[in-house]
């Protein structure tokens, strides 16, 4: 049995806020496989990220919203040089007043200990409110603890309000091969524009299955998968255009030298 290494909350968490905040580039780490003691969410902020856990490996699309727990080894593999995403961890303490305030026993208990992390999809509205959020923690005086605690506090309510309205009927998420490998294929703009029946010929499933696959693994329908995957590679498409566009544009100095 291969043994991981066991990361600590006092060398990777802010104890006297109790949370800690990264924000992730592709190209810029690859995180060895590991678990650690204390409790950790992520979102893919953009771009598709291969995310290992318990020797899995799932694609991760942009809003994605996984909860690690203690516990599950699991690993980053930023191989898209422009993707992003967010690393919040945060200790036992902060979570147990979470899950006291938004979940009963038994919602609870299901998100800690069904087998593979806890993971919803955020459409492109909730992504940028939360994202502004976090960035919002920049401005905030990291010297006063108490403050910042209370900010991320605030912070953590709103991510898992997102579990407990649009988490699964089930989360026995384990992802079957077939839809790991589907997700995989349709993340890439030539299959999703094509839509639902570019789906089911690559899954070679019915309609009828792929809505309950979607439903129970992502807990979203085809439709709004497909529709988040579109929207979020037209608003990348937008933002590359605008660099170009400024990047044309005359600087104030060339203006100056040119009259």
């Amino acid at each position: 049995m291969t043994l991981y290494p066991k990361l600590s909350a006092e060398t990777n968490i802010d104890m006297q806020a109790g949370c800690f905040v990264r924000f992730v580039y592709g190209g810029e780490d690859d995180f060895f496989p590991h678990s650690h003691d204390y409790y950790e969410v992520f979102i893919i902020v953009k771009g598709t990220v291969p995310h290992m856990v318990k020797e899995k490996v799932q694609y991760l699309p942009e809003g994605s919203l996984v909860f690690i727990r203690p516990d599950d080894i699991h690993s980053h593999m930023c191989t898209d040089p422009e993707s992003v995403f967010i690393n919040l961890t945060f200790t036992r303490e902060t979570t147990k007043m979470l899950f006291a305030y938004l979940f009963d026993e038994s919602k609870a208990h299901e998100m800690l200990s069904c087998d593979m992390p806890p993971m919803v999809f955020l459409d492109k509205t909730s992504k940028k409110k939360l994202v502004s959020q976090i960035n919002e923690l920049n401005i905030e005086n990291w010297q006063d603890k108490n403050a910042l605690k209370i900010r991320m506090r605030t912070i953590l309510v709103n991510i898992f309000s997102h579990f407990a309205t649009s988490l699964p009927e089930t989360t026995d998420n384990t992802l079957p091969l077939w839809l790991i490998e589907l997700t995989n294929k349709m993340a890439k703009p030539e299959n999703f524009i094509l839509g639902t029946k570019k789906m089911i010929d690559l899954s070679k499933k019915s309609r009828e299955h792929l809505s309950r696959s979607f439903k129970k693994y992502y807990g979203v329908t085809i439709t709004d998968y497909l529709n988040s995957l579109r929207v979020n590679y037209a608003s990348n498409l937008f933002t590359e255009y605008s660099k170009k566009k400024t990047a044309l544009l005359p600087t104030f100095s060339e203006i100056i030298t040119n009259n």
